[in-house]
């Protein structure tokens, strides 16, 4: 790993963007985390940003202030040189594949002598396992529906270690993101989200696309109730490919989650076009003959998917949450 090797020599704090997670370990002490979420105080106190093939979308501020410094020297490393300078201005722009920039950078710093950094790193690393403890806790509610956090933790518990996972919907990606680094150490291109684009409806397709693509691999895609609907249609074509260990995760929170939770803090109990109707996404799912099943109580969320695995088909699970 070229970036993780490069870091750790350099005693550089390395964080990812949603994508991007996978390219360094989470164990690693040079990783800070997701983005600026993790560690928010870091895109601020550098003085030199190493950009690797980030587009300084929204996600990340568009690079500019408060997320980060106007001040601040940026390196950015693109393939597409239509990227360089595109949202943040640089300091330095270099047009190239970002492994082989790591591979022909990091011949050049071993000639150099390192030089330890500690304070700073365990200073980070310190935010970041204080984040990683406040998921993992929310991650442990017991209640009836289950929370989004809970739900995202028996999933990511279960599934194989190689397995693929599909991300769609609004606050449910937010959910997903946060832990999907904390079980396992994530490999790179071992997740899939509509990212940039923005849009919803994409866990149907994007699955269906994956397990064709990687018929061997297990295929878990996460989406919101509201998103889920968009393209629940073409579960009749995963049917008809018959598809094997491809399972979708509806969280069914009855609501439009994101645009709710906007809503509510601005309106708090007024509320305009954000609730759907109680629905059965399993039952839906076995009209079109895929497996089924609905599940409230988080101690049967495993158990669900184990019997999803087996059955053989595209497998969906209507995952009651709470809002």
């Amino acid at each position: 790993n070229e970036l993780q090797e490069f870091a750790e020599y350099l005693q550089i704090p390395v964080i990812t963007t949603m994508m991007g997670i996978g390219t360094i370990s989470n164990k690693s002490k040079c990783y800070s985390g997701l983005s600026v979420y993790f560690n928010p105080s870091l895109g601020t106190v550098s003085d030199v940003i190493l950009s690797l093939g980030n587009k300084f979308s929204f996600v990340l501020g568009h690079g500019e202030e408060p997320m980060w410094k106007d001040s601040q020297k940026l390196i950015q490393v693109d393939i597409d040189p239509g990227m360089i300078g595109r949202n943040k201005p640089v300091t330095i722009g270099i047009v190239g594949d970002c492994k082989a920039f790591l591979t022909q950078i990091l011949e050049e710093v071993k000639k150099t002598e390192r030089v330890e950094k500690r304070e700073w790193l365990e200073k980070l690393a310190e935010t970041k396992k204080t984040t990683e403890e406040m998921l993992k806790k929310l991650a442990l509610n017991d209640k009836i529906p289950m929370t989004g956090e809970r739900m995202v933790k028996e999933v990511l518990e279960y599934i194989d270690e190689d397995a693929i996972i599909i991300i769609d919907g609004g606050d449910i990606c937010g959910k997903v993101y946060g832990q999907l680094n904390l079980y396992k150490d994530r490999k790179p291109l071992s997740h899939l989200r509509s990212v940039g684009m923005g849009h919803l409806g994409t866990a149907v397709p994007y699955g269906i696309g994956v397990k064709l693509a990687k018929p061997d691999k297990q295929v878990i895609c996460f989406a919101g109730d509201g998103s889920f609907m968009i393209n629940i249609q073409d579960l009749e074509t995963a049917v008809r490919l018959g598809l094997k260990n491809l399972i979708y995760i509806v969280a069914n929170n009855n609501a439009w989650g994101m645009i709710k939770t906007a809503q509510k803090s601005y309106y708090k109990k007024r509320f305009i076009d954000v609730d759907l109707p109680e629905f059965d996404y399993g039952k839906c799912a076995e009209s079109f003959g895929c497996y089924g099943e609905s599940v409230s109580d988080p101690k049967d969320l495993k158990n669900a998917l184990e019997r999803a695995k087996n059955s053989n088909k595209p497998a969906v699970i209507d995952v009651k949450t709470n809002y």
